[in-house]
């Protein structure tokens, strides 16, 4: 009797492996799916040009404010869908939109430190034929200008 009970039970978990196995594809499908399609949308929606004029602005605190801040899906996309994929698909977005915020603001910065190099760059040129023109002439002695 025992030996037919397990026998009996052993033949149920063998029908029902492939079942369970195959429900496990499916969801992990489904969250493949919905990261694909968070990510992708997220390249649409993020405005790039804001963060990256941000960057120009406000340099660190525009990057800080990428990682920070998030945008918040679509809701109407959700209609019918299950709530792993909501959770799936909110977490990708918000994650991507960050990435995407704080390269773009990153790229504003390093914009803004170029342009100040090279205006710093040609400011110190001027400055210098400037004061090569007063050879001879001491203009603060104790530095050493104009020698």
């Amino acid at each position: 009797m025992v030996r037919k009970s397990i026998s009996l039970f052993l033949s149920v978990v063998m029908l029902f492996i492939p079942l369970i196995v195959n429900a496990q594809e499916i969801i992990s499908e489904e969250k493949a799916k919905a990261v694909e399609q968070a990510e992708a949308d997220a390249e649409i929606d993020v405005n790039t040009a804001k963060w990256m004029m941000s960057g120009c602005l406000l340099n660190y605190l525009a990057v800080e404010k990428a990682h920070k801040s998030a945008l918040s899906p679509d809701p109407s996309g959700f209609l019918g869908k299950s709530p792993e994929y909501v959770k799936v698909y909110t977490k990708a977005y918000k994650e991507k939109a960050q990435a995407i915020q704080a390269r773009y603001a990153m790229v504003g910065c390093f914009i803004i430190s170029t342009i100040s190099a090279v205006v710093v760059i040609i400011a110190v040129k001027k400055v210098s034929s400037c004061l090569s023109d007063f050879e001879g002439f001491t203009i603060f002695p104790s530095c050493g200008f104009g020698k």
